[in-house]
């Protein structure tokens, strides 16, 4: 019998070694064969929170600078209950705060017109004034019409979290700095600017250092805190309420932005179809502007 021949070696071979097949595609695990993961939304999951910050601020900075109450007699307050015309009021003491339903003539002056007021009830009226407001479906308020500008600070810096809860229905962490300022602004109104009742008017927080080293009680520092958390939640709760009412100009907005991808002060205004405020027409054209994420920050944060 003859044996084989053992196999002899293959020569080296000259030149670039062959190309490799690539290897194949990572896959998400679980997804059907031949399906691709889906991308992430990127910007346009926190577009809402940018535009809902904006529309919020636009609107507590009109409600800054144009809704003082107009001071009206009380007589002219009663017809307006009486023609059920009055849309809310808050009451302390003998002070009456309230909003017409449909603007009215301010009394002795041609060409104006109000729609928030303030009155004094005279303390020798014998009038039933709370049953006189239910019959005209009023809405009597536990808190003022006229907030503080403390308050709408604070209801503007919650804009963007009030968009993000009302549009879908959950918080991220975008909010950080946001809620940072807030608390700070919240503290300083309780504990050193004596803007609540429960609180009084007295300095409780002092700039630096423990307020228990100046004589403040544990349990004045839990009032602060509780006082602090109610605060913040009206306001975030008002913010959720204009996002709420004013969802036709939060989409409004959107929608030019992802046309034009930046909108200025002026543009943001007028998509909302807001009236610009004066003092803001006077100002610099680049004082203010809502940018499209993707043409400036690429990113929320």
């Amino acid at each position: 019998m003859s044996k084989e021949a053992p196999p002899q070696p293959e020569p080296p071979r000259l030149g670039p070694p062959p190309e490799q097949a690539p290897p194949p595609p990572w896959r998400t695990e679980g997804l059907p064969k031949g399906t691709p993961p889906k991308k992430p939304l990127g910007w346009a999951s926190w577009l809402p929170w940018l535009v809902g910050y904006a529309l919020v601020f636009a609107i507590v900075t009109l409600q800054d600078r144009f809704a003082g109450p107009q001071v009206v007699p009380y007589t002219d307050f009663k017809a307006q209950v009486a023609a059920h015309n009055v849309e809310e009021v808050f009451a302390r003491g003998n002070t009456i705060q309230g909003a017409l339903k449909q603007a009215r003539p301010v009394p002795g002056q041609k060409g104006q017109t109000y729609q928030q007021f303030t009155t004094e009830r005279p303390t020798f009226a014998a009038d039933d004034l709370l049953s006189e407001l239910e019959a005209s479906q009023a809405t009597v308020r536990a808190t003022p019409l006229v907030l503080a500008r403390g308050f709408l600070t604070i209801i503007g810096a919650l804009g963007g979290m009030a968009a993000e809860q009302e549009v879908f229905g959950v918080g991220t962490s975008g909010a950080e700095s946001d809620l940072e300022q807030v608390t700070r602004i919240a503290r300083s109104m309780v504990g050193r600017w004596g803007m609540s009742e429960k609180v009084g008017a007295v300095s409780v927080l002092p700039a630096e250092g423990d307020p228990r080293l100046a004589g403040v009680s544990d349990a004045t520092l839990d009032l602060v805190d509780e006082e602090v958390h109610r605060l913040s939640d009206t306001c975030l709760a008002e913010a959720r309420r204009l996002v709420r009412e004013n969802r036709g100009r939060l989409e409004a907005i959107v929608a030019q932005l992802l046309a034009h991808e930046t909108l200025d002060e002026a543009a943001v205004y007028a998509a909302a179809g807001l009236p610009r405020p004066a003092a803001a027409e006077e100002a610099p054209a680049h004082a203010a502007a809502v940018a499209h994420p993707v043409a400036t920050t690429g990113g929320r944060r």
